[in-house]
């Protein structure tokens, strides 16, 4: 899991990652990482990330109604998706039925 800050909008391991991986929190990450941070800052204006962490805590605290919708939605989405799996399936398994010349 992942934790960030508002300051310098870094993002890093939490502290449970770190402790498990043996690394020092207070190292300063790797090359790699300081420049994909320097390019995300400059890309992503931070009122616009402090804004998304806002609304992200904000949904949190609502009740479940908007939860249960995302999961129905879900649901409804997998199901369609099945169905249309299937009937693609039977269609193929119906051409190739008819198309097949020696019927066992």
């Amino acid at each position: 899991m992942a934790t960030a800050t508002a300051k310098g909008m870094r993002i890093r391991p939490s502290i449970e990652a770190l402790a498990m991986a043996d690394v020092d929190q207070d190292a300063p990450p790797p090359e790699h990482l300081r420049a994909f941070e320097a390019f995300i800052e400059t890309v992503v204006p931070l009122d616009k990330v402090l804004a998304f962490e806002r609304e992200q805590s904000a949904k949190a605290r609502r009740p479940g109604h908007r939860r249960e919708d995302d999961v129905k939605e879900r649901l409804e989405l997998w199901a369609k998706a099945v169905a249309a799996k299937a009937r693609r399936q039977y269609i193929i398994k119906h051409d190739n039925e008819n198309a097949c010349v020696h019927r066992v």
